[in-house]
């Protein structure tokens, strides 16, 4: 009776061995989390592409998620689309990670019931440069696709330094804006959220020249779509 329980029990604990050691091999690795050290283009398998750039589009998230601040008020735009490069690295964080050759924030209430365009200046050199080592140090993220980014949109020349962007009203308004303000990454929704101090408007003519001078916030919340491939997404990893 005894050596039949124990070859009983034996059994019994070779298959709970067996089911752990199962378990074992089928639970997750555990998140990697450090410093920032590169930032990736994956696929919707999680597998991340060899280093190069990328092409880039973005869109507004639609109602609300576009409009402009200066001198106390808020006015609405009705959409906002980019597009450009992605600089993905597997050893590296690119610097900016994102460079915008085509910009379009459209249809913004303006002064005195004007309607106001802005775009990317035709400028030899102009872009935006979105930036996630700027300011240091470098974040701490996890390879989860959870982390938001903080980081900095540059809206200057890369060389010159003079504004990039012109808010363009027609023959009634024309200004110039320039600055460095928020660019920040959220990686779970795939978003670039635009907001902050640090853009101010220059060259300002028509009805529009009381404004020069001021300071003015752009708050745009851009779905980012990378890579050529659907479900490619960028990762920051450590």
């Amino acid at each position: 009776m005894f050596r039949h329980i124990s070859k009983l029990g034996l059994r019994l604990l070779a298959v709970v061995a067996a089911l752990a050691v199962a378990a074992m091999i089928a639970a997750p690795a555990q998140a990697a989390s450090g410093p920032m050290r590169a930032v990736v283009l994956q696929n919707a398998a999680g597998v991340a592409y060899a280093s190069g750039d990328k092409p880039v589009t973005l869109v507004d998230k639609g109602a609300g998620s576009v409009s402009a601040t200066f001198l106390g008020t808020t006015y609405a735009c009705a959409s906002a689309s980019a597009s450009g490069t992605f600089h993905s690295s597997t050893t590296s964080v690119p610097d900016p990670y994102l460079t915008l050759t085509t910009v379009n924030i459209n249809g913004c209430a303006g002064p005195a019931g004007t309607t106001i365009n802005v775009r990317l200046k035709s400028t030899a050199g102009c872009s935006l440069r979105v930036y996630a080592n700027k300011p240091s140090p470098l974040p701490t993220v996890d390879d989860l696709l959870i982390d938001t980014v903080l980081g900095q949109l540059n809206t200057n020349h890369p060389v010159t330094g003079a504004p990039c962007l012109v808010a363009d009203g027609g023959a009634l308004c024309q200004m110039d804006v320039g600055g460095v303000t928020g660019g920040d990454f959220l990686e779970a929704t795939q978003q670039l959220r635009v907001s902050g101090p640090g853009l101010s408007i220059s060259n300002a003519t028509g009805l529009c020249a009381f404004v020069n001078g001021a300071a003015i916030t752009l708050n745009v919340l851009f779905k980012v779509t990378p890579g050529s491939t659907v479900g490619d997404k960028i990762n920051f990893i450590p």
